[in-house]
């Protein structure tokens, strides 16, 4: 294991087997929620592509759970964490914009640098055709960045708590 150990093996950090199985559960009713949502946005009923919105439910479920499992691991380096995250996620959309403008011989650099810098949530103008479901990835690469800051709250907190304990 090198120096930059994400979990602390404590009673705090570990996730049991039943919690493990409870949240492979939710992962896979989220991601049936948003295969149905992303199904119904293709039919040619506007009443069945809105009820499709009920099921976009999903998204908000796999925030909870990323929240919740990096809200257990310890960052001991923001640096080093954040970039493993960038280029696990990164490295997969590079390869897909890159087969998407060849397939649609629609180049823009603008768009290009706007997903590798994961903004193509926050500016709609750039978005490339064919990938604009991967406004997930800026709201998600936005977690990342405020991740080790409520990381640092948490335990500013919980030491002001045990202090007036001890006092």
């Amino acid at each position: 294991m090198d120096t930059f150990t994400e979990n602390i093996k404590d009673k705090n950090t570990e996730i049991n087997k039943i919690d493990s199985f409870a949240i492979s559960v939710i992962r896979v009713t989220a991601t049936i929620f948003i295969f149905l949502c992303h199904f119904a946005q293709e039919m040619p009923s506007h009443m069945i592509k809105a009820m499709g919105q009920i099921f976009n439910v999903g998204v908000v479920i796999f925030f909870f759970i990323s929240g919740y499992l990096y809200g257990r691991k310890h960052i001991y380096s923001f640096r080093k964490w954040f970039t493993k995250r960038y280029f696990k996620i990164n490295i997969p959309i590079v390869l897909f914009i890159f087969s998407l403008l060849f397939v649609t011989f629609n180049f823009n650099v603008k768009s290009f640098f706007c997903y590798m810098l994961n903004l193509q949530g926050f500016l709609g103008e750039y978005v490339i055709q064919g990938a604009g479901h991967l406004w997930f990835v800026s709201v998600l690469m936005l977690c990342y960045l405020i991740t080790p800051i409520l990381q640092k709250l948490k335990a500013y907190i919980t030491n002001k708590q045990r202090n007036k304990e001890t006092a």
